[in-house]
This record gives C-alpha cells, sequence and structure tokens, in this order.
C-alpha cells in the first residue's frame, strides 16, 4: 500500500486535507495531492516526485489548507511572517522549497515551515524578516562566517546534490557565539538552497576528519545545528560521507 494518501473525492470524501492515520504496523500516511507519482529510487535509495504544474499548483493550494490546521501556538511564527514579510512567506518559491524537501508530502510540509518560521524568529529577531544576506540579517556574524565551519563546494554533484564540506578542526582556538554560529550556517545552507536542484535532490555533507580529535566536537553547537536542520531548514540530507 502507498505511503501517501491522494487528495481526491474518492478517499477524503471531498474535504480536502484530511489525514488518514495507519492501522497497526502500516507505515504513516500523509496528505498529498492526487497528482503525486514518484520516480524509482536513486542511488541515495531517495525517491523524487515527477514535479508537473498540476501537482506544484493543487500542492500549494494543500499547503494553506494544513498551516490553518495548526495549532495557533505552532502558527505563531508564520502569522508574524505574514504580517512582517508576506512577499518572502506567501511566495510560491519559498513554500516549494518546503514541499520539496518533504516529497510533497503537504501534511509534513506544513509542520516544517511552522517549526521554520518560529526559530527563525528566534535566532534573527526582527532580520529575520528580511532576506537573510551578510549585510542585513548576519551583519554581526562576520567573525563566525570567516570561520568556515560548513562551507559550500563551487558546484553540485553528479546526481544534482550541492556538497557541503563541514571541518570540525576549524574552531581550534577560535572564540565564537554557538548562535552566531548556527546563523552562520542557515546562511550556507539557504546559499545552497538557491538551486532548485538542491531542494529537489538534497545535500551531502562531507566530513574531513583527518585533523580532528575529540576536543573539537563542540556537543552543544552540534546539537544546536542539528535541532535546525531536522524537522525545521527545508532541507533533505541525502548522505554524510
Amino acid at each position: 500500500m502507498s505511503a501517501d494518501v491522494a487528495r481526491s473525492p474518492s478517499i477524503d470524501g471531498g474535504n480536502h486535507g484530511s489525514f488518514t492515520p495507519p492501522s497497526g504496523d502500516e507505515p504513516p500516511r500523509h496528505v498529498c495531492s492526487k497528482y503525486l507519482k514518484k520516480r524509482p529510487p536513486d542511488m541515495y535509495g531517495q525517491r523524487h516526485p515527477l514535479e508537473t504544474p498540476e501537482l506544484i499548483n493543487d500542492s500549494l493550494e494543500l499547503l494553506v489548507e494544513e498551516l490553518w490546521k495548526l495549532p495557533d501556538e505552532d502558527q505563531s511564527g508564520t502569522q508574524k511572517a505574514s504580517i512582517r514579510c508576506p512577499d518572502i512567506i506567501e511566495s510560491k518559491e519559498h513554500r516549494l522549497m518546503f514541499l520539496r524537501c518533504e516529497q510533497f508530502n503537504v501534511d509534513t510540509a506544513a509542520v516544517r515551515m511552522a517549526n521554520y518560521w518560529k526559530r527563525r524568529i528566534e535566532l534573527f529577531g526582527d532580520a529575520a524578516f528580511a532576506p537573510l544576506t551578510i549585510e542585513g540579517s548576519l551583519n554581526r556574524d562576520e567573525k563566525e562566517l570567516s570561520i568556515g565551519f560548513l562551507r559550500l563546494m563551487p558546484s553540485n554533484d553528479k546526481t544534482g546534490r550541492s556538497n557541503i564540506f563541514l571541518d570540525p578542526s576549524v574552531i581550534e582556538g577560535r572564540v565564537y557565539d554557538n548562535e552566531s554560529m548556527v546563523r552562520a550556517a542557515w546562511y550556507t545552507l539557504h546559499t545552497a538552497l538557491e538551486d532548485e536542484s538542491t531542494q529537489r535532490k538534497g545535500i551531502v555533507f562531507l566530513v574531513y576528519l583527518k585533523y580532528t580529535y575529540v576536543r573539537h566536537f563542540d556537543r552543544s553547537l552540534v546539537s544546536l545545528l542539528a535541532d535546525s536542520i531536522r524537522g525545521v531548514l527545508p532541507v533533505r540530507v541525502s548522505a554524510i560521507h
């Protein structure tokens, strides 16, 4: 049985955006468009939707419905963004990042988008409502950006994914603020997400450990970075090498 519940009258009785809970050991089923079709698994075992105008338009409509279904406290960030920066949050390009990250499972894309805006506002304050740029939102994070904890490689790999180079040893002897390091990581990952192929295919992390020792692993920083990626940023992690 498919892990996705298609949006169609035969399944949801005309109540678009309904969620059908799993039974027994059946995998969780998601709210998605009836136009969703996926390619066979690629070399990383990931399946990618066949993006058509019908799938995109239907999914964008469903996403709005799913966002409004979230509890009020979960919508706090998206509601603030809708008032302060509607040109960002209501843009097709912005919303597509979350749909692509969740393989067009609309219910989980809505949750991720809500989590994203709550965390973005926590990290950047009023600057969250402007584009994330070095001159603007990150003008106080130049030192942490210069450390290069995460570095975007200049070109995608042969699968169309961005590669992010991570070298834990670069923090040795450096004084930095953890939240500022996370903001720097957000900037790097958003730069990668400017590429549509990366939105669709994901990111590969290349972790360089040759000169790395236990002392280089800042558990607090790693935890903050993980919490920003897991269920928050619209990033599909395809592999960690």
